[in-house]
């Protein structure tokens, strides 16, 4: 009994997204083991598979359903106009990491997203875009042939800051609260919004005029019960902060104690290009551009002038509090390069990687 309950657990590595081939994107493996500390350079494994998808948009990728990754479809902009043309995909493909391949398709959303925000949370993956909130749900049985995957998507009520720029963004420790801080940039003022996704009609709720000091995703980190993620603040925009979970019983502003590492995890250049936060099960890792010259100098990534071989510089962490209680990784932090393709671009500037 005991070793079928092992042979059950798939273990979890990290994939990272490259747009090294004409048509899309490859899927490769990169080992950020725990049971290592070595520094270097690693390889990332042969692509595990290939997805069709367009090059300038690696961040319309979703991670959903514990092994499944999903390329949401692309609305463009009609040239010389602010419009914007709806796609024409009648299918959405679901690439499982697992069975290194294509699942099946699936139905496209109700409204094609712009610039989404994919959350999953337990079985579901919720889609916030700038003019619509909607959810995927999982088929109840996987088809046989693998070549219809039947889940379903269902539009949810349309939040009231669709046209405020989204800040930060993070899920409650409960498991079904999402947070959500965004800007009102007419007056330059911020408010932050929940919606409860376990209630069948839920509706979005102010918080408050405050936002998370976060820039994009954070992470609750259960062994700090704090949230984590890349600075908003625009001085310490290259750092990472820890906050306490917000209330959910409390209207009032929170106080929130917001404390940023006392370690240096980000490289040394200006960093012009966003970098990405992954949590890692116990841990974080860090990922960011940057170049490695033949003597293995490290500067920045800055393209069109490209010197020296661009890499995946990631850094590995945990985090906690020292004595005098401030946020510190306690010489845990591990520097690996990650070799990149050569024939790779967008997905250099704005990296994209899962844990599943």
């Amino acid at each position: 009994m005991a070793r079928k309950r092992s042979r059950g657990r798939q273990r979890q590595h990290l994939y990272i997204l490259f747009d090294d081939w004409s048509l899309g994107f490859s899927v490769c493996k990169v080992d950020v083991s725990s049971d290592t500390d070595s520094e270097g350079t690693v390889l990332p494994s042969p692509a595990i598979f290939r997805m069709e998808a367009e090059h300038e948009f690696p961040h319309y990728f979703a991670a959903a359903f514990g092994s499944k990754i999903i390329p949401m479809p692309v609305r463009r902009r009609i040239l010389g106009t602010a419009s914007l043309m709806p796609c024409d995909a009648e299918k959405i493909t679901v690439y499982d990491v697992h069975k290194r391949g294509l699942t099946g398709y699936g139905p496209p959303p109700k409204v094609d997203p712009v610039n989404p925000i994919c959350i999953p949370i337990g079985n579901r993956l919720f889609v916030l875009s700038s003019d619509s909130f909607q959810v995927l749900n999982p088929p109840s049985v996987d088809d046989p042939k693998g070549q219809r995957w039947k889940g379903s998507w269902r539009k949810l009520p349309l939040q009231p800051f669709c046209d405020h720029p989204i800040t930060s963004y993070a899920v409650h420790p409960d498991g079904t609260t999402i947070f959500v801080s965004a800007e009102n940039l007419a007056t330059s003022t911020f408010a932050t919004y929940t919606f409860n996704t376990a209630k069948s009609r839920s509706k979005w709720k102010k918080q408050g005029d405050w936002k998370l000091p976060f820039s994009g995703r954070a992470d609750f980190d259960p062994n700090l019960d704090a949230w984590v993620g890349i600075c908003g603040d625009l001085n310490s925009r290259r750092n990472i902060c820890a906050c306490d979970v917000v209330s959910l019983q409390s209207d009032e502003c929170p106080a929130l104690d917001c404390k940023m590492s006392k370690d240096e995890l980000f490289s040394k250049g200006p960093g012009d290009f966003p970098a990405n936060l992954v949590f890692i099960g116990n841990k974080f890792c860090l990922i960011e551009c940057v170049c490695l010259l033949d003597d293995g100098t490290e500067i920045p990534y800055d393209p069109p002038y490209i010197r020296g071989r661009p890499h995946f510089r990631m850094v590995t962490f945990s985090l906690e509090y020292d004595k005098n209680g401030d946020l510190t990784t306690a010489n845990s932090h591990r520097v690996r390069y990650c070799k990149v393709p050569k024939a790779a671009g967008c997905s250099m500037m704005e990296p994209m990687a899962f844990w599943m």
